[in-house]
């Protein structure tokens, strides 16, 4: 689990320049609960890993312009479905 982690971040910073932090690092809510709970849908729903579907989690968050905590809670109350 600590790889996968490593590798989403790392991805995630990819781009960014020396001491900055990437926007998806600095929500909040990141850490809370939801979040891993929604990973663990989203990986169910698209048969992927975690750690891949976090990822996804954090991409659509930045493409919809809203919070991963805000996103995750919509797919914890079933209201998004990740499709193929």
């Amino acid at each position: 689990m600590a790889d996968i982690v490593t590798l989403a971040l790392l991805a995630m910073q990819a781009g960014i320049p020396n001491g900055a932090l990437a926007d998806e690092l600095r929500d909040d809510g990141a850490y809370r609960a939801e979040i891993h709970q929604a990973s663990g849908m989203i990986s169910v729903q698209l048969d992927i890993n975690v750690g891949e579907a976090l990822v996804r989690l954090r991409a659509r968050a930045t493409t919809d312009n809203t919070t991963v905590a805000q996103l995750a809670a919509a797919v914890i109350a079933r209201q998004l479905i990740f499709d193929k």
